[in-house]
């Protein structure tokens, strides 16, 4: 479990983002001689690694990257008295199985001419079984890049409305199943805007996707507040006695 209680930037930092040098982990801002680490381009896990073992950090971040960072720390902080309620959940869950299981009927025996008895299921199902109309689906395919048609890996592609969608290579291609010529098509990807495509009743289209860097980033030093060991806190209620 992680140390890490909240991540925040309070002071943004209003220099350009494409006037900084390049450098490996992201760009040196002459103002302040610090490199400012990219993190828009990292999960929530890897974010809290680097800061976890790093300190007096520049960071650039998504609009929404920090809040959901922050939700994700939220998250795997247990609240105090959890252990009680995963106690009575389990207990309660364990008689729950008992109970239907001595309340499970043998299934119904038939009497055969022969006279011998044979398994009668309890429960039948009858009606016309239908499969999903081919002729309504389409597969498509394509390529993400940036605006300087470097490959895109990573991009996620949903369809609008669904959980189904796919994430592109390592050579920013893809390929997505089970596409209906009326769905849209949305591309998602940390530093650049969403897009959003109409799929059409093309078959062969091969979809070349130019993604846009997002420009309203948050950039600045980066605050970590930790949490205190449980040793700490008990020395601090202690010292609150006296």
């Amino acid at each position: 479990m992680t140390t890490i209680k909240s991540i925040n930037i309070p002071n943004a930092c209003h220099e350009s983002w494409q006037q900084m040098t390049p450098v490996e982990q992201g760009r040196h801002c002459q103002l302040c001689c610090k490199t400012v680490t990219d993190f828009t381009s990292m999960t929530n896990n890897e974010i809290i690694g680097y800061l976890a073992s790093a300190n007096n950090v520049c960071g650039r971040f998504g609009e929404q990257q920090l809040t959901d960072l922050n939700h994700h720390l939220y998250a795997q902080t247990p609240p105090a008295g959890a252990w009680k309620r995963w106690v009575m959940m389990i207990s309660l869950l364990g008689s729950t199985v008992f109970f239907k299981a001595s309340a499970q009927t043998k299934p119904a025996t038939v009497q055969t001419t022969g006279g011998q008895s044979e398994s009668k299921p309890n429960h039948m199902i009858l009606g016309k079984v239908t499969a999903p109309d081919s002729n309504r689906y389409q597969v498509i395919n394509g390529q993400v890049t940036d605006s300087d048609n470097n490959c895109l890996p990573g991009v996620t592609l949903k369809i609008k409305g669904t959980n189904a969608g796919v994430v592109t290579g390592l050579n920013g291609k893809f390929t997505l199943y089970k596409v209906k010529p009326t769905d849209t098509i949305v591309f998602n990807f940390i530093g650049y805007e969403s897009q959003e495509v109409r799929v059409g009743f093309s078959r062969d289209q091969i979809y070349n996707i130019v993604m846009k860097e997002n420009r309203n980033m948050l950039a600045g030093e980066v605050i970590v507040a930790k949490k205190q060991s449980p040793i700490r806190r008990a020395w601090h209620k202690i010292k609150g006695i006296f």
